[in-house]
Protein backbone atom coordinates (compact mmCIF):
# COMPACT_ATOMS: atom_id res chain seq x y z
CA UNK A 1 0.00 0.00 0.00
CA UNK A 2 2.18 2.58 1.00
CA UNK A 3 5.07 1.53 -1.97
CA UNK A 4 2.25 3.21 -3.90
CA UNK A 5 2.89 6.28 -1.78
CA UNK A 6 4.77 8.52 -4.92
CA UNK A 7 2.02 7.62 -7.08
CA UNK A 8 -0.93 9.13 -5.32
CA UNK A 9 -2.40 12.33 -5.41
CA UNK A 10 -4.26 13.41 -2.82
CA UNK A 11 -4.96 16.72 -2.14
CA UNK A 12 -7.18 16.96 0.73
CA UNK A 13 -7.70 15.00 4.35
CA UNK A 14 -10.38 13.73 2.94
CA UNK A 15 -9.26 12.30 -0.32
CA UNK A 16 -6.42 10.67 2.02
CA UNK A 17 -9.21 8.86 3.91
CA UNK A 18 -11.10 7.62 1.33
CA UNK A 19 -8.15 6.06 0.05
CA UNK A 20 -7.39 4.67 3.22
CA UNK A 21 -10.48 2.97 3.53
CA UNK A 22 -10.66 1.85 0.16
CA UNK A 23 -6.79 0.12 0.98
CA UNK A 24 -7.94 -1.34 4.04
CA UNK A 25 -11.25 -2.51 2.67
CA UNK A 26 -9.39 -4.10 -0.33
CA UNK A 27 -7.10 -6.00 2.25
CA UNK A 28 -9.86 -7.02 4.46
CA UNK A 29 -11.33 -8.24 1.28
CA UNK A 30 -8.34 -10.52 0.68
CA UNK A 31 -7.97 -11.76 4.04
CA UNK A 32 -11.72 -12.95 4.13
CA UNK A 33 -11.51 -14.77 0.87
CA UNK A 34 -8.13 -16.41 2.19
CA UNK A 35 -10.13 -17.41 5.24
CA UNK A 36 -13.23 -18.46 3.59
CA UNK A 37 -11.31 -20.95 1.56
CA UNK A 38 -12.57 -24.59 2.01
CA UNK A 39 -9.43 -26.05 3.64
CA UNK A 40 -9.51 -30.06 3.85
CA UNK A 41 -11.19 -30.66 7.57
CA UNK A 42 -11.09 -34.14 9.31
CA UNK A 43 -14.95 -33.64 10.58
CA UNK A 44 -16.29 -33.15 7.25
CA UNK A 45 -14.32 -36.05 6.28
CA UNK A 46 -15.69 -38.22 8.89
CA UNK A 47 -17.81 -40.06 6.76
CA UNK A 48 -21.42 -40.60 6.24
CA UNK A 49 -21.35 -41.68 2.91
CA UNK A 50 -20.93 -45.56 1.79
CA UNK A 51 -18.94 -46.61 -0.78
CA UNK A 52 -21.54 -46.45 -3.43
CA UNK A 53 -22.36 -42.57 -2.45
CA UNK A 54 -19.16 -41.95 -2.52
CA UNK A 55 -18.46 -43.25 -5.91
CA UNK A 56 -21.30 -41.47 -7.10
CA UNK A 57 -19.86 -37.91 -6.12
CA UNK A 58 -16.98 -38.52 -7.37
CA UNK A 59 -17.88 -38.73 -10.88
CA UNK A 60 -20.10 -35.86 -10.63
CA UNK A 61 -17.49 -33.66 -9.42
CA UNK A 62 -15.28 -34.99 -11.99
CA UNK A 63 -17.80 -33.95 -14.68
CA UNK A 64 -18.25 -30.46 -13.45
CA UNK A 65 -14.53 -29.74 -11.75
CA UNK A 66 -12.39 -30.23 -14.58
CA UNK A 67 -9.11 -28.64 -14.86
CA UNK A 68 -10.48 -26.72 -18.05
CA UNK A 69 -12.81 -25.18 -15.77
CA UNK A 70 -10.87 -24.27 -12.72
CA UNK A 71 -8.72 -22.57 -15.86
CA UNK A 72 -11.67 -21.00 -17.37
CA UNK A 73 -12.81 -19.73 -14.06
CA UNK A 74 -9.41 -18.32 -13.04
CA UNK A 75 -9.21 -16.93 -16.28
CA UNK A 76 -12.48 -14.94 -16.33
CA UNK A 77 -12.26 -13.65 -12.78
CA UNK A 78 -8.48 -11.95 -13.92
CA UNK A 79 -10.47 -10.55 -16.82
CA UNK A 80 -12.83 -9.35 -14.80
CA UNK A 81 -10.56 -7.65 -12.03
CA UNK A 82 -8.63 -6.28 -15.33
CA UNK A 83 -11.67 -4.82 -16.34
CA UNK A 84 -12.51 -2.98 -12.73
CA UNK A 85 -8.51 -1.86 -12.17
CA UNK A 86 -9.07 0.23 -15.83
CA UNK A 87 -12.35 1.54 -14.66
CA UNK A 88 -12.32 5.50 -14.16
CA UNK A 89 -11.50 5.98 -10.13
CA UNK A 90 -14.97 7.30 -9.49
CA UNK A 91 -16.86 4.03 -10.96
CA UNK A 92 -14.27 1.53 -9.90
CA UNK A 93 -14.50 3.13 -5.88
CA UNK A 94 -18.52 3.08 -6.25
CA UNK A 95 -18.57 -0.60 -7.40
CA UNK A 96 -15.79 -1.48 -4.67
CA UNK A 97 -17.42 -0.27 -1.57
CA UNK A 98 -20.64 -1.57 -3.03
CA UNK A 99 -20.28 -4.67 -4.35
CA UNK A 100 -17.17 -5.61 -2.36
CA UNK A 101 -16.88 -3.95 0.95
CA UNK A 102 -21.10 -4.40 0.74
CA UNK A 103 -21.62 -0.73 1.55
CA UNK A 104 -25.03 0.85 0.62
CA UNK A 105 -25.15 3.47 -2.23
CA UNK A 106 -25.97 5.53 0.62
CA UNK A 107 -22.81 5.07 2.83
CA UNK A 108 -20.82 4.98 -0.46
CA UNK A 109 -22.26 8.45 -1.21
CA UNK A 110 -20.88 9.31 2.51
CA UNK A 111 -17.56 8.44 1.71
CA UNK A 112 -17.43 9.28 -2.01
CA UNK A 113 -18.73 13.08 -1.09
CA UNK A 114 -21.76 12.87 -3.76
CA UNK A 115 -25.31 11.61 -3.68
CA UNK A 116 -26.60 7.86 -3.42
CA UNK A 117 -27.99 8.55 -6.81
CA UNK A 118 -24.69 9.51 -8.13
CA UNK A 119 -23.85 6.15 -7.05
CA UNK A 120 -26.17 3.96 -8.48
CA UNK A 121 -25.30 6.02 -11.42
CA UNK A 122 -21.27 5.24 -11.61
CA UNK A 123 -21.96 1.88 -10.57
CA UNK A 124 -24.50 1.34 -13.56
CA UNK A 125 -22.14 2.91 -15.75
CA UNK A 126 -19.38 0.74 -14.57
CA UNK A 127 -20.72 -2.55 -14.79
CA UNK A 128 -21.94 -1.74 -18.21
CA UNK A 129 -18.46 -0.90 -19.41
CA UNK A 130 -17.09 -4.08 -18.14
CA UNK A 131 -19.98 -6.17 -19.96
CA UNK A 132 -19.02 -4.54 -23.16
CA UNK A 133 -15.54 -5.17 -22.37
CA UNK A 134 -16.41 -8.67 -21.50
CA UNK A 135 -18.94 -9.21 -24.63
CA UNK A 136 -15.81 -8.07 -26.90
CA UNK A 137 -13.01 -9.88 -25.80
CA UNK A 138 -15.20 -12.77 -26.25
CA UNK A 139 -16.49 -12.14 -29.78
CA UNK A 140 -20.15 -10.97 -28.91
CA UNK A 141 -20.76 -7.89 -30.58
Amino acid sequence: MLGDWEKIELRSEKEFRNYLFLEAGRKILKKARFHAQERRDARREAGSLDTDEAETLRGVYASVLTPSRCADAREEVAAIEDAIAELPEAQRDAITLTRLLGLTTAEAGVELGVTESAVRGLIARGLARIAAQRSAQRGEG
